[in-house]
C-alpha cells in the first residue's frame, strides 16, 4: 500500500501554506509518498500558485474559511480520519494554528496535543522535540507554571517514561533507550531543601522502572542532562515543565520538530507558531516544517 503524508494548512492567517509549499519544493525523501493537503480548497489551490509548488498533491477541503477557528478543527479531524484508516502507513502533519482562534469554537482546545489525544481516545500521549542531537519530551505541556507540582504524581510520570519508552522502540528502533529525567527544583531538590517532588514524586518512579529493567536515571539538573544528550551519553531526556529545556533546544539545536507519542499513529509538525506578522512577505523560515515532514517520511518508510 501507498505510504501517505497528510498535511493540515494550519491557521489561514498565518503562513502554513508558505512553509508547507517551500518544503515540499525542498524534500527529495518524498518521492513515491502520496502528499495529502487538509483545509480550504481555495486557500490551498491559491497557495500552491504562489509558491510555485512542483509536486502533485490531493487536497481535503475543509470549508470555506468563514470560521478559522471551525474550520481548522475540520482540517484536523479529517486528516486524523484518513490517518487512523491505515496508520502503519500514514503520518499527520500539522502546521501552526492560533490556539486562541480554535478555543473560540471548543472551548476545551489547549493545543494540537491534547485535542489529538482527545479525539484518537489515547490513554496517555507524550508532547516531544525531536532534533539532530537532543530528544526529549515534557511531563506537563500547556500548565500555568504554578500548578506544575500538583500535577505531578508516581503514577503519571511512570506512564510518561512508559510512553516514551515504547515509542523509542517501536517509531526510532532504539532497542534499549536510555532515558533521562530532569529534576523540577533546583539541585534536584537537595533532599528536600529547595523542594520535594523528587524525593517523594521523580525518584520513586525512576527507582520502580529501574527496578523493572528500563534504562531509566534522574532526577538529574537540566544542565547535565542536556549536556549529556549532546555527548551522545542519553538517547531521550524528560523535562517537567513547558518552558525548561525547550528555549536551549529551539534557540541552539533548532530545526526541532514536535511529535506525539502514544497516538498510536504518527504525528510532527513545526515547534512555531502561526506567525501572522509574517503572512504575505515571503519570508517565512520553513526549515522546521521541512524537517517535520522529513521525520514523518522517515517513520512511515523505515518501519
Amino acid at each position: 500500500m501507498a505510504k501517505k503524508i497528510f498535511i493540515t494548512a494550519g491557521d489561514p492567517r498565518g503562513i502554513g501554506l508558505e512553509i508547507i509549499f517551500k518544503a515540499l519544493n525542498r524534500l527529495q525523501i518524498l518521492d513515491g509518498i502520496e502528499i495529502n493537503i487538509a483545509g480550504s480548497y481555495s486557500e490551498i489551490k491559491r497557495g500552491a500558485e504562489r509558491f510555485a509548488c512542483g509536486r502533485n498533491f490531493r487536497i481535503l477541503d475543509a470549508g470555506d474559511l468563514s470560521d478559522p477557528g471551525r474550520d481548522v478543527l475540520k482540517a484536523i479531524d479529517s486528516a486524523v480520519e484518513e490517518v487512523r484508516k491505515n496508520s502503519r502507513d500514514s503520518a499527520l502533519v500539522t502546521a501552526p494554528v492560533s490556539k486562541k482562534a480554535v478555543w473560540r469554537t471548543d472551548k476545551r482546545f489547549v493545543g494540537h496535543t491534547e485535542y489529538l489525544a482527545r479525539i484518537s481516545s489515547a490513554r496517555q500521549v507524550a508532547m516531544s522535540f525531536i532534533s539532530s542531537r537532543v530528544k526529549l519530551s515534557l511531563l506537563t505541556t500547556h500548565l500555568p507554571l504554578k500548578e506544575v507540582p500538583g500535577s505531578l504524581s508516581i503514577k503519571s510520570v511512570i506512564s510518561h517514561l512508559l510512553t516514551v519508552e515504547k515509542d523509542l522502540k517501536f517509531r526510532f528502533k532504539i532497542n534499549s533507550p536510555r532515558i533521562m529525567l530532569c529534576s523540577l527544583n533546583p539541585h534536584s531538590g537537595e533532599g528536600g531543601l529547595s523542594g520535594s517532588e523528587e524525593r517523594d514524586i521523580l525518584i520513586p518512579a525512576v527507582n520502580e522502572l529501574s527496578g523493572a529493567g528500563l534504562d531509566i536515571t534522574g532526577p538529574e539538573s537540566p544542565a547535565h542532562a542536556l549536556r549529556m544528550a549532546l555527548k551522545g551519553e542519553a538517547d531521550f531526556l524528560v523535562s517537567p515543565y513547558h518552558d525548561q529545556l525547550l528555549p536551549a533546544v529551539k534557540n541552539f539545536l533548532a530545526p526541532s520538530v514536535n511529535m506525539t507519542m502514544g497516538l498510536g499513529f504518527i504525528r510532527t509538525s513545526p515547534d512555531h507558531g502561526p506567525a501572522f506578522d509574517m503572512k504575505g512577505k515571503n519570508s517565512a523560515d520553513y526549515s522546521a516544517m521541512e524537517a517535520a515532514i522529513r521525520l514523518a517520511c522517515k517513520l512511515i518508510t523505515d518501519e
